[in-house]
C-alpha cells in the first residue's frame, strides 16, 4: 500500500506550502565544506533526489524505489542520515514530516571528484589525465574538437579556466 502523501498530486505552487522555508533557499556553491564520497547506492539515491530538484520525504523515496529495491523505512532513513553526514542533504521538519533538502548540487560533487581523481591518480596533472584518456582510446575526434572549442570559448570570453 502506498503512503498517502498530501503533496503527491499537487502542483508546485501548492506544494511549496508544505516545504519548510529553509529548504527553499538555493543550494551548493563555493561556500560548501568538502563533501564525503558517495557509495554507489548513495549516488543512485542522490541522483534521484537531484532529479526531483525539490525537498523529498522518506515516503516519496520509498514509493520511487519500492519495486526496484524493496527498501524499508529504516533502511531509507539510515541511508539519508549517512548522506546528510557527508554534506549533501539537510533535514528539516514541517509538522511531523521530515523533508530532505539538497545542500550540494551534482555539479559540486562532480567538480570535487574530478579534482580528487586528478590529484590522486595523475599527480595533479590535467595533462597526464587527458593523455591517459587519449592513449586508452576513450577520446574520440569529436571529443577532442568539443574540448578545443570549449577551451577557445572559455579563454576567449574571459572565462575562468582553472
Amino acid at each position: 500500500m502506498k503512503n498517502q502523501n498530501p503533496i503527491a498530486n499537487s502542483d508546485m505552487m501548492s506544494y511549496n506550502r508544505f516545504i519548510p522555508t529553509t529548504c527553499r533557499s538555493k543550494f551548493g556553491g563555493a561556500h560548501m565544506n568538502k563533501l564525503g564520497r558517495l557509495s554507489d547506492v548513495e549516488m543512485e539515491l542522490m541522483q534521484t533526489i537531484w532529479g526531483l530538484a525539490t525537498p523529498v520525504t522518506v515516503s516519496q523515496l520509498l514509493d520511487i524505489f519500492e519495486d526496484s529495491k524493496g527498501w524499508k523505512n529504516s533502511t531509507m532513513s539510515t541511508m539519508l542520515e549517512r548522506i546528510i553526514a557527508k554534506g549533501f542533504l539537510r533535514k528539516e521538519m514541517k509538522g511531523k514530516v521530515n523533508y530532505y533538502c539538497i545542500v550540494a548540487s551534482l555539479q559540486d560533487y562532480q567538480k570535487q571528484e574530478g579534482r580528487s581523481i586528478i590529484a590522486s591518480l595523475y599527480g595533479g596533472s590535467v595533462k597526464n589525465f587527458m593523455a591517459a584518456l587519449a592513449e586508452s582510446g576513450s577520446m574520440t575526434d569529436s571529443d577532442v574538437k568539443e574540448l578545443q572549442e570549449w577551451f577557445a570559448n572559455s579563454i576567449g570570453n574571459g572565462g575562468d579556466v582553472k
